[in-house]
């Protein structure tokens, strides 16, 4: 319990980090953006002022669903790891399948597209490891 605990409170905690980095430097993300898409958003951002600011709602969009996410996921890991609440535990298979279609969709042998199969195999591996958690 302890390893899925811990798999699952990082995946938190560093996208909480991500959101947090995000208030302060909003187009922080279009570098993760490049990375995975192979497109430099920037150019586009500074064609003028209106796209500048329509990317900005949109991130900061993101980043509040971002934070959303990273903070339930704290509140479903203690509950599926040290509750032993199974409706927890079925709702954390969220994260392998958003890093599944990460995974699929990113750019293909880029640094981010590999981290997806570590994500993978990191949350795969806790959960199938805690399976105790919804098969009592």
């Amino acid at each position: 319990m302890t390893f899925a605990l811990c798999v699952f409170f990082l995946i938190a905690i560093l996208g909480i980090v991500m959101v947090i980095q995000s208030f302060f430097k909003p187009f922080a993300a279009f570098g993760l953006f490049k990375i995975a898409s192979g497109f430099d958003f920037t150019e586009t951002k500074n064609k003028d002022n209106e796209t500048s600011n329509a990317f900005k709602t949109l991130l900061s969009f993101q980043s509040s669903a971002l934070f959303g996410s990273n903070s339930m996921t704290l509140f479903l890991g203690w509950m599926a790891f040290h509750d032993f609440i199974a409706l927890a535990w079925w709702a954390l298979w969220y994260w392998p399948v958003m890093f599944l279609w990460h995974f699929i969709i990113y750019k293909k042998g880029t640094p981010l597209w590999y981290v997806q199969l570590v994500w993978i195999v990191l949350s795969v591996t806790a959960l199938l490891l805690t399976k105790s958690v919804a098969f009592p």
